[in-house]
């Protein structure tokens, strides 16, 4: 934005000299022949009212994240979809599930498998502060009915098992309680003392503000 009422897109920006901005020379970029590289990309733009409705930044970040997959079948008609019991998106379990744990529109779920009856689950709520006027909100997720019910959905809902829930830090190297014990405690003359060894409960729920994220290791133990 440069001003109120213009918008400015740049595409990709070419100098034929350096612009002191870190790089250290000219930004001019070139394919194999000398030309100018190509850069395609696809703009959004929304104008609304503020005070009716909500910006759809969001939901267009996770269509472009994780697009629709499209499969094609010849052949397969509505016997064949009756027989392979296919449902709409609105039906089926697992977004059944996400819709009962707490997820809404702008809650984004990332399933890394770690080996045999383990994964890592990454849960961020993309949602932006501007939405809310400045008000921080928070979003509930209920997290061990959400691994609970990913596990019923892969081995049938009377599958006798247990599981372990483990908060990691970002990276996924080291627990939630590990990183808080081993975190450097900075101290002045008028600092708090922190409390180190940081007790950490059975994870049964999770708040997420907007921006926040959160990791989680899954371990499932069949019985």
């Amino acid at each position: 934005m440069l001003k109120d009422g213009a918008v400015e897109l740049m595409q990709n920006r070419r100098d034929n000299l350096d612009d002191w901005r870190g790089v250290g020379e000219a930004l001019n970029e070139k394919d194999s022949q000398g030309n100018g590289i190509s850069v395609p990309a696809t703009y959004y733009v929304q104008y609304f009212n503020t005070q009716k409705r909500t910006a759809l930044q969001r939901q267009i970040q996770m269509i472009v994240d994780a697009p629709v997959q499209q499969f094609f079948s010849f052949d397969f008609g509505a016997d064949k979809i009756q027989e392979a019991q296919i449902v709409g998106v609105s039906q089926d379990g697992y977004s059944q599930l996400l819709a009962q744990t707490g997820f809404t529109s702008e809650m984004k779920l990332e399933l890394f498998t770690m080996g045999r009856n383990s994964i890592l689950m990454r849960i961020e709520n993309i949602g932006d502060i501007f939405n809310t006027e400045g008000v921080v909100s928070t979003t509930g997720i209920k997290i061990r009915e959400l691994v609970e019910g990913l596990y019923n959905l892969v081995n049938g809902v009377g599958a006798e098992f247990t599981v372990e829930v483990t908060e990691m830090n970002l990276t996924a190297n080291q627990s939630f309680k590990t990183m808080k014990a081993n975190k450097i405690q900075w101290t002045t003359v008028d600092d708090q003392p922190t409390e180190k060894n940081v007790e950490v409960s059975e994870i049964e729920d999770a708040e997420f503000t907007q921006q926040a994220i959160k990791v989680f290791q899954v371990k499932y133990n069949q019985t």
